[in-house]
């Protein structure tokens, strides 16, 4: 067996630390690089309260179309979701009475499924959905995207976008009630003139 020289061992360790060194300043040169990419595409965060964005056109699964703008002036409540998802699934039937319910009150209800799927209406019969579905037309606007399903709004008769839920919740609740009905006594404010 051939012995190994004491510089061959060197070399073979210096050659070892090196490419560890190495590997470690380009991780964290690459670390770097995507933290720049990722902080360049950051906005900044809405403050305050947001308008809604009326001009959003859906399309009815009896494919009339119509814009939130046909709802300004009253109370909105808008609900996103999926046919297929579990959680949206869940709150059918307390939509259900809250349609039923605000069908008497001058509050618009809107439903949108943001995904379609070949069976909708059959899915929609299978979960007894009774209130009326839509569908986006030409996308989401930014202003109604959120990171889950089912997401919720509240906008004011103003246009103000006045809650923003994500996931399930007891939208029949008398106190959800009893605020949809207070909205609906405030008169949005005369808009100012233009100068």
């Amino acid at each position: 067996m051939k012995k190994i020289s004491a510089k061959t061992v060197g070399i073979f360790i210096f050659g070892f630390i090196f490419g560890i060194i190495t590997t470690f300043i380009l991780a964290v040169a690459a670390q770097a690089y995507a933290l720049r990419q990722a902080q360049s595409r950051l906005k900044p965060p809405k403050i305050g309260l947001q308008q809604a964005e009326f001009s959003w056109t859906l399309r009815s699964l009896q494919g009339e179309t119509t814009t939130l703008e046909a709802f300004r002036g009253r109370p909105l409540f808008l609900h996103l979701w999926d046919a297929d998802c579990f959680h949206c699934l869940a709150e059918v039937p307390i939509l259900n009475r809250l349609y039923d319910t605000l069908q008497q009150e001058d509050i618009a209800f809107i439903s949108v499924v943001v995904r379609p799927l070949d069976n909708l209406q059959n899915r929609l019969e299978e979960n007894q959905v009774l209130f009326p579905v839509y569908l986006p037309e030409g996308g989401i606007p930014e202003t109604y995207q959120g990171m889950g399903l089912p997401l919720t709004f509240i906008i004011g008769a103003d246009g103000t976008m006045l809650v923003r839920h994500v996931g399930g919740a007891q939208w029949d609740n008398p106190d959800v009630l009893a605020y949809l009905r207070m909205l609906r006594t405030m008169s949005p404010p005369n808009p100012s003139p233009a100068s």
